[in-house]
């Protein structure tokens, strides 16, 4: 299985940069990637409305459920350092109650980006094959 991560330019630098070398993905309801991404697949970044950039690995994958406020304050306690979000971000989290972190290795930056035609509004899609 290959995945889809729309995020920003500045996250992407980030894991390109290696100062965020986790990735998150939380939300009220069960949708990619939660259960859907394994170690060793690969992840491919792209920038709403833009190619995709880049790639990563899988190194390790945690899955929560039943999540809660608490539990996302303990999260970002315990992870903050890697996932490099801002407070922001955990505010809006704080209702969420699925949630997947995928530590990332292997990045690469791809020397000419890919274009792809995704529609949708998903801001992480998991296929058999991403890109043909």
């Amino acid at each position: 299985m290959e995945h889809l991560a729309i995020m920003d330019k500045q996250t992407i630098d980030m894991i390109l940069n290696s100062e965020k070398t986790i990735e998150t993905r939380f939300s009220k309801n069960k949708i990619s990637p939660y259960h859907k991404v394994k170690v060793g697949e690969i992840v491919y970044l792209k920038e709403s409305g833009k190619d995709i950039t880049a790639s990563f690995e899988i190194a390790k994958v945690i899955f929560y459920e039943n999540l809660t406020g608490d539990k996302v304050k303990e999260i970002k306690q315990e992870y903050n350092h890697l996932i490099k979000a801002p407070n922001l971000y955990w505010d809006i989290k704080s209702a969420s109650k699925y949630g997947t972190l995928m530590f990332i290795k292997n990045v690469i930056k791809l020397n000419n980006p890919i274009k792809i035609n995704k529609k949708g509004r998903q801001g992480f899609v998991s296929h058999n094959k991403v890109i043909n």
